[in-house]
């Protein structure tokens, strides 16, 4: 028996060992475009003396192009994880990339302060994608033993995009002027686009695992009972008191426990949204629950 059980292991190790190549593209990949967001945090911000001083601009306003970028990305990313289980992480980060790039164009185009908030627009909807398109991608192509080093790379690339952006505006900026290192910011963008889909077939695209999943989780049923649970979510929130005993109650909750008040009271909406008729949800007068009710 300690035979096969050898060998097993040791073919393990081999197709793990042959799948290091892959692993080692797709973090770079990912590090890549994830570098590409960092930088562009910076695109903006490190212009603000040269952008003041041509369009007149206060403290306020160039404030308020850093305010728009983060309050677009915060908000997107509450919805992108929804649009990577819909489409796939591959999409959805070359989407992220293409923005990114046109902010740069619309920043080397620019003649006012609207063109320098669209632009600012444009950075923050190329950025809200960023992390849930990354990490599905490094938890669907990356083998699980090298999951926390694909991770700290990933960290690691976001640090560099932000160290290369001053570096890179300021000094182009500084050599041709700032529309040229509006230009050369999309170059970039531009490039990093056109990397990810020359090696999309890497990052899962057209793979049949790939299709598979993506069908599954698009299906009517997965969506219900994905809506079901983000329901279920809220009402735990909002029906839970604030203080220690929230999480005996949600554990119950979790227990499916009749006697629990709480897991009653969200059963028993769940049984008026399906048409259950109202006497099977009644109790007794001593609070206890009809067999089969609640």
């Amino acid at each position: 028996m300690k035979v096969p059980l050898a060998r097993s292991r040791a073919s393990e190790d081999h197709a793990a060992a042959g799948g290091a190549p892959g692993d080692r593209e797709v973090i770079a990949l990912v590090g890549l475009a994830h570098g590409t967001s960092h930088f562009f945090h910076l695109m903006l911000p490190t212009l603000f003396p040269w952008l003041m001083r041509d369009f007149s601009l206060s403290f306020t306003d160039v404030g308020l192009l850093t305010t728009t970028f983060f309050v677009i990305s915060g908000m997107g990313q509450a919805l992108a994880g929804f649009i990577v289980d819909r489409v796939g992480g591959w999409r959805v980060l070359c989407f992220g990339v293409g923005m990114l790039a046109l902010s740069g164009v619309v920043l080397g185009l620019a003649n006012s302060y609207s063109w320098l908030m669209l632009s600012a627009t444009f950075a923050g909807l190329g950025n809200s994608i960023f992390h849930p398109a990354d990490f599905t991608l490094l938890n669907q192509r990356v083998s699980q033993p090298r999951l926390g080093h694909a991770f700290s790379i990933h960290g690691f690339s976001g640090n560099v995009g932000w160290a290369l952006a001053p570096l890179f505006m300021a000094g182009v900026t500084s050599a041709f002027g700032w529309h040229v290192a509006g230009f050369g910011a999309a170059a970039l963008g531009a490039t990093v686009f056109t990397t990810l889909c020359l090696r999309r077939r890497a990052l899962g695209c057209g793979t049949s695992d790939c299709v598979a999943r993506r069908d599954a989780r698009s299906t009517p049923s997965a969506w219900r009972v994905r809506f079901s649970d983000l329901r279920s979510s809220v009402a735990i929130v909002c029906l839970l008191p604030a203080d220690d005993n929230g999480v005996r109650h949600s554990a119950e909750l979790r227990s499916g426990n009749p006697e629990s008040r709480l897991w009653c009271v969200t059963h028993r909406r769940e049984q008026r949204a399906h048409g259950v008729p109202r006497r099977q949800r009644h109790r007794n007068a001593d609070g206890r629950f009809y067999e089969g009710s609640c």
